[in-house]
This record gives structure tokens, sequence and C-alpha cells, in this order.
């Protein structure tokens, strides 16, 4: 029998490019004769995916290296194993053929806090894998190949289909020593800078939307596919979704589909996520009590804001099928759920969990403010034997993390009149005055007596700038990444508590709020002012390459770049554009123009994800990659630079010229790469070990110099905010 209903019967929308609901009740549309069902032979190794190993996985010396996670039917008695070998960049093998056996565990209905999850929503994940590829030098090592198997001939991929390749992503500071990665690769010798792919709100699907869900379909499937070719075409070394991963919400088959559609690429790069309301939030009186660990063991911490959207998942499925997080050397979470920090090269990746207590002086605050202390954003130490003293010697000479990119799945920062002020709002004039002030699920719902918090995104936006917004601007933190909202935006550099921000003098009585209080309709009044932007981006034109992906309808000879000159807070994006129909409370966008977005740069609603690229220690590059309309070629269609100041020697402090700059006005695409500042790394140690060996007494002690960082930069009428014609 064969039923469609709205969730599952969908015509295609050429103006929206999204498949959209047609009826709105169960209709039975066919009927095929009797099919028998029968076991198929599918108990093996399949899904898998990579992240990055951590704590008791692996020890200090092989912390960060690849890990693999995978599913089957067979539990720990059918020995699952990774069968894994380093290859190099044109497919020659370079080492032994490694077994790594794995580690198996699963979750049960009992682990899951409610409905639908654990009653009609559930069904048995199966065994669940998960095996650290120890021993990897990420500096040198550039791909692994691996297979997973079992003692009962378990084998994936199957007999004569490609073996999995994963790209090995490079630790922090690789790039000083390998001169960024100078490979041979698709025919091609060039440097290759480190990318990785950010996105949220994502969903699954099919190519046809046959077994699609609520309005989650095609555009997730052709994300999905999008970040396969990237993958292939070793444009990404890794992808962070920064929640609302599969839109389960309680159902386990949903999970299974999501993992099936994501393994072409999550197979092949780390795949990182953390928690956002789908994933985790639920009534808190269903919350075991089990799961409020406290400073002790922070492993389960209930939402703060009780609704009911991850289905009575509490984000257990997210934690074991994609496992993230911080471990001791016992097991036990050092980090609240849904928070780590990795390193891809140049590049710190920070997650917080917006779903659980971020205020000041909470687990999670704590927790942030040490990690992003914890960052070396300007030292490189490099160690050699000093005779006259008689030891090894610890020296600085280069930069070592010079990006940090932050994400959590509410923003703190979004143009949205959800929980907006209420003064002036007249009911009967106003036909979205319902979305005025705080948005708390009531308390006779599952969570009397709680602190529940207002779950609007003004509200929500207004306690992130109180308490976490001071860490990401004292910490030097370079963007700031969010979804949530299903929708595209970018932001100017912004800090809530710069004087005559608006919002700067309602702070404090923000962080003083008590349990179940809210901030009030004159703070509402002030969020988002232009005040708070402490940098705008300016304009540059250059004459359009011709690229592939480029559409043939696009007459413009001209490319255009904005470029953030070292700003002195962090960038604010909304990435909310993975899969998820668009979410249109956009204040710009819902008064066609006529008011505007203060803070806002772009505000696009367009399907895709943001490729974010070090160039080098002074350029980021970020290009948004659209993913539902340009059948898969990935147009770009929003470019952006962030730069810095603080370099490694004085020399290296200057933008470089592009090669043709005097063809391409203002095109400042950096022409060299990380070479030359590897080469100038390993002149300067090679004089300083000369020297210090040679000349320097001992028991001196090395100053440690401070790199200045500079100040905001302003243009002129360039540097007006962008608000793209298609909202």
């Amino acid at each position: 029998m064969v039923f469609a209903d709205d969730w599952e019967r969908r015509q295609y929308n050429e103006t929206t490019h999204t498949r959209v609901d047609t009826v709105s009740e169960a209709v039975a549309v066919a009927r095929s004769a009797p099919a028998p069902m029968v076991k198929a032979p599918n108990e093996g190794p399949r899904k898998p995916r990579l992240s990055i190993a951590t704590g008791d996985e692996s020890s200090d010396a092989d912390a960060g290296t690849l890990a693999v996670t995978w599913s089957s039917a067979r539990g720990d008695d059918a020995s699952p194993a990774v069968r894994w070998w380093r290859e190099d960049p044109p497919g020659v093998r370079t080492s032994d053929v490694v077994v790594t056996k794995a580690t198996t565990y699963t979750y049960e209905r009992d682990d899951l806090c409610g409905a639908p999850a654990n009653a009609s929503g559930y069904r048995d994940p199966g065994r669940i894998h998960r095996a650290a590829l120890t021993g990897i030098d990420r500096a040198t090592t550039r791909f692994v190949v691996y297979e997973l198997i079992d003692s009962r001939g378990g084998l994936y991929p199957p007999a004569g289909e490609p073996r999995l390749r994963a790209r090995v992503p490079p630790p922090a500071g690789a790039h000083l020593e390998d001169g960024i990665w100078k490979e041979k690769e698709n025919k091609k010798d060039s440097s290759r800078p480190v990318s990785v792919a950010m996105f949220a709100d994502m969903g699954r699907g099919t190519d046809d939307d046959s077994v699609t869900w609520n309005e989650y379909g095609s555009p997730a499937f052709n994300t999905s596919n999008a970040l396969t070719n990237a993958a292939g075409n070793m444009d990404i070394d890794a992808a962070f979704l920064f929640g609302d991963v599969s839109y389960a919400t309680g159902y386990q088959s949903v999970w299974d589909d999501y993992l099936e559609m994501i393994s072409p690429w999550a197979a092949a790069v780390p795949f990182l996520v953390n928690p956002g309301n789908h994933e985790y939030d639920y009534t808190r009186d269903d919350w075991p009590s089990s799961r409020d660990g406290g400073d002790a063991n922070p492993k389960y911490i209930a939402d703060v804001y009780g609704g009911a959207d991850s289905g009575g998942e509490c984000g257990v499925p997210t934690k074991r099928l994609l496992p993230m997080g911080i471990s001791d050397t016992h097991g036990r979470t050092v980090s609240p759920p849904g928070t780590w920090i990795t390193s891809i090269g140049p590049i710190a990746l920070v997650s917080m969990n917006t779903e659980v207590d971020f205020r000041s002086g909470s687990v999670q605050w704590r927790w942030l403010n040490k990690a992003l202390g914890g960052i070396n954003r300007t030292e490189v130490s490099l160690f050699y034997f000093n005779s006259r003293v008689g030891n090894w010697t610890d020296v600085v000479f280069c930069l070592q993390t010079p990006w940090v990119l932050f994400a959590g799945h509410r923003p703190g920062l979004v143009d949205s009149d959800w929980g907006k002020s209420c003064l002036g709002v007249d009911p009967a004039g106003d036909d979205r005055s319902w979305t005025c002030g705080p948005k708390k699920v009531k308390s006779d719902e599952g969570n009397e007596g709680e602190d529940v918090r207002d779950a609007s995104d003004v509200g929500v936006a207004l306690e992130f700038q109180a308490h976490v917004w001071p860490l990401l601007v004292k910490h030097d933190v370079t963007a700031v990444f969010s979804g949530h909202n299903h929708v595209y935006q970018r932001h100017c550099a912004f800090d809530p508590g710069r004087e005559g921000s608006g919002i700067d003098s309602h702070l404090d009585s923000i962080r003083n709020l008590g349990p179940g209080e809210d901030p009030d309709d004159e703070a509402r009044a002030q969020y988002g002012k232009a005040g708070g932007c402490v940098a705008r981006p300016r304009k540059i034109e250059e004459q359009k390459k011709i690229e592939q992906n480029d559409s043939a309808d696009d007459s413009s000879d001209t490319t255009t770049w904005w470029v953030y000159d070292a700003p002195t807070a962090p960038v604010s994006l909304v990435v909310g554009s993975a899969g998820a129909g668009f979410t249109k409370n956009s204040r710009f966008s819902l008064s066609k123009g006529t008011e505007t977005c203060e803070f806002c740069e772009v505000v696009m609603y367009e399907f895709g994800y943001l490729r974010v690229t070090s160039v080098n220690v002074t350029h980021l590059k970020c290009e948004f990659i659209e993913t539902q309309k340009s059948a898969g070629r990935g147009k770009v269609l929003d470019r952006f630079y962030i730069t810095r100041n603080e370099e490694p020697g004085a020399d290296m402090g200057k933008h470089p010229e592009h090669p043709d700059a005097e063809k391409l006005k203002g095109n400042w695409e950096m022409a060299r790469g990380w070479e030359y500042v590897a080469g100038a790394c390993a002149v300067v140690a090679f004089v300083a070990f000369f020297m210090l060996d040679v000349f320097v007494p001992k028991d001196t002690v090395m100053p440690y110099v401070a790199l200045d960082s500079g100040g905001p930069a302003f243009g002129n009428g360039e540097d007006a905010a962008l608000m793209d014609n298609e909202v």
C-alpha cells in the first residue's frame, strides 16, 4: 500500500526550487500484490563516517588523529575492525597494512527520554563501532585508505568496489613545517590551502523525495551530493554541521537513512557535529535525574528551553552515532555535551551547545572560556638540542593557529522578528504582532518549577550577547557561526559591548536575570543596532575569470568580493541553509526591504554551505556555495575575506600583490602561498638555532614579544550593507 500525505507527496516548485505539500491528509494512491519479506544478508559493516579522535580514544601522542565510526548488526564477538594503510597522492601505498580493532556499543529504548523516540519511533539501531587510527602523523600523511571488516566475512566496501580513501587533515601549525601541503593532485602541482565546509539544518532526502521527511527533502540530498563532489575534488578537509543534523526527531529509521545519505563524503573527510534543538530539546520533567550530572560529571545536562523538538532523543542518538566531545583517560566526559575543540591545520574549530546553560559561571561558560584561552594563536615552538645548556631548548618563531571559528546552533545575532520588542506593536495593525515578546513553553507542559528560558530568536541572542559574546571578543575569535534560522545571512563584525551599540547599557541587567526572568522590551528594542558593528566590509571588483561553475546566463564580467579588514570583533554568520525548508522571518524580507536590518550585509534564501579557506596567516577566504539550482556545479553566490594584521616577522605584514594586479584592479587574491611562510620560518629557525647555541650565554631568558592586533577598518560609500535583491 502506498500512501500520500502532507509529509510524503510533494510537488517541485520551479520558483523556490523545493518540494511543497499538496494534500492535507493521508490518501491511498496505489496497492501492490503481496510482497514477501526476506531477510537480506546485510548484517555486516556499513555507513562509515570519520571524525577526530579525542580523550580516551587515543594517547596524547595520537590526540587529534582520525577515528572511524560505522554501524552493523554484529556485536563485539564478530571482532569488528578497520583495515587501513597510508597512501601518497598518486595512490602508492607507503606503509604496512594495519588492523585496528573497534570498540562496540549501542543505545536502547530506555536510554531515550520520551515519545516517539522510545515508543513508535524506536527501532534497534544495531551495533555502533568506533576505532581510532593511532600512529598517523598528520603533518606528513596525506591519505589513509581503509575498509571495514569483521571475523564473519563482513567487508565494506564490498569486494570489487574501490576502497575508502580518507584525506588526513593537517594538524595545528602543519603549514609551517610542510610548506602548506605541496601536493600533486588531480594532475595539478600547486599549494593547497586548508578548507572547512560550514553549515547547519540539513535533514535527509532522496533524489525523488520518495521517502522524504517533513520539509527536509531534495535540498538536503543535493547538499550532500555537493559535499561528495567537494570531498572528491579535494576542495574541503573537513565538514562541520552545527545543529539540526538529521531531523529524525525520535524516528530511528530517519537516522539510518541519513547516515546512508552522507556516507560518500563523511567517509572521506572528518564530519564534526554539535546538537541543535531537534537533537537535544525535550520536556525537563522527562529527563532522567541521572542525566543532571552537574560539575562532577556533566555527561548529561538537560536543555534550558523545555520544548519537545528532539522527539524524546535528548541528544543520545547524536552522541552515539556521531561522537564528538572530550573525555579523559577513564572515559568520563570532561566537557559539557556538544562542546569540543579541534584544529584543522591553521583553523581552530570550537563548538558550543546552545541548548544547555551558557550563562556566565555555568559549566559550559567556564569550559568555553578555558578552551578559547588555551588556543595557541601566536606561537609555534621549535625544539633543538643546545650543547651549551645540555638539553632541548624551546624557541617561539611563527604563528600556529591564526583563525578561530566558533559555532553553536542558535544564533547570537540574526535578522528575525521572533521575540522582537512589543513596544509600539499594534495587535490590530501588525499581522505578525504575535511574534513579539518571550517565547516559552508552558509550565504545565512537563516543565513545572523549572528555570525554562526564552526560546525566541531575539531572547536567545540577547542572552548570548550578554554572556558568550564577550568571550569571543576577549579571545579574538575570527567568526561566529550559527543556524536554527533556515537562511544564509552575513553580518558585520559585531560587538554588543561596544559603547553606543544600543544594547551595551542593557547587558549587565541581562546577566543579572534570575530564574525564569527574561530580557525586557527595552532591551529587545535595542537589539541589533548598527552601533554594534565595529567593522563593515569594503567592496572589491575583479575581472571575472572563466570558471566552470559560472552560469551561462550570467553576463557580468566582474566578480564581487567583500573584505573585512582586520576586524577587532568576530564576523557573524547564519548558515542554516543545508536542506531544511526556509525560515522566512527576517524583518528585512518580511517588510520587502522597507525595514532595514542594521547589522546585515547579506540576507539570502538559498540552499548551500559556506566553504572557509585559510589562504595564509593573514587572509581567510569564505565562499557560499549554492547546491540546489546549479545542478551540482556549486555556483558561488557570496564571496568575502577576513584579514588579520598579526604575522611573524617584520617583512611579512604587507598584503601581497596579485600577479595580474594591473589588469585585475583591486584583486588581492593570494599569489604567494604558505611556502613563503614556511621558508621564512625555516631561515629564521636556522639562524636562531645557530645564534642561540653559539652566542647566547647559559641561563639567558628569551623575552616574549606580543604582536599588536590591528584596529577596525572603515571604508566609504562602498562599505554600505549589501542586501540581496532576491529576498
